[in-house]
């Protein structure tokens, strides 16, 4: 049993899945073109047979997607049209730090497949036990600010950065891994 549902949108030729995402708002663009890529992705798999499932059939991978705005609330509504009306098989590439928290709660509640979690949060790869249907998938947020930090230290040569980041959890943790991973070198902050 995945969901609420005894029969997931699966069948023998094909499975259904789908993220909700900023298709409006101000992170659209980004909605759009996390949509993009996800939707030109299952199109090179569909048009190569589709996906190579457990029990040995080879299904075509069909999206369903709703717009949030990148608001919690309206994710928490798409999530219920998602599982409950088209049971997804799975939600995929689901979208923003604040919506996906959220939909962490009732996904693993519910047992539904919650993969590629679009956030750098580290909430969406810890407590695995707890957690267990939910993967991230970006880079954590502390993770890009040490690239960075060890990019401008391979240089080996003094240097003198400013950072400008977002006074908010994602900027403070890009700031603590840029931190971080320049103690001993030759940048200054």
């Amino acid at each position: 049993v995945v969901g609420k549902t005894e029969r997931p949108a699966v069948t023998d030729g094909e499975a259904l899945i789908g993220p909700t995402l900023p298709l409006s708002g101000p992170l659209a663009s980004s909605g759009a073109a996390a949509l993009g890529g996800l939707t030109a992705y299952f199109k090179a798999v569909n048009d190569t047979g589709g996906v190579l499932f457990k029990d040995g059939t080879e299904r075509k991978v069909r999206l369903v997607h709703y717009d949030d705005g990148h608001d919690p609330a309206r994710a928490v509504g798409n999530y219920r049209r998602l599982v409950d009306r088209d049971r997804v098989f799975a939600l995929v590439q689901t979208f923003g730090t604040a919506p996906n928290l959220e939909l962490m709660k009732l996904a693993n509640r519910d047992k539904v497949p919650q993969v590629f979690v679009h956030s750098g949060a580290t909430e969406f790869n810890a407590n695995r036990k707890h957690n267990e249907w939910t993967i991230g998938w970006q880079p954590m947020y502390q993770t890009e600010g040490v690239w960075h930090a060890l990019m401008l230290a391979s240089r080996d040569e003094k240097l003198r950065v400013a950072v400008l980041n977002r006074d908010d959890e994602i900027g403070r943790a890009f700031v603590d891994g840029f931190e971080h991973a320049l103690e001993g070198s030759k940048v200054e902050i």
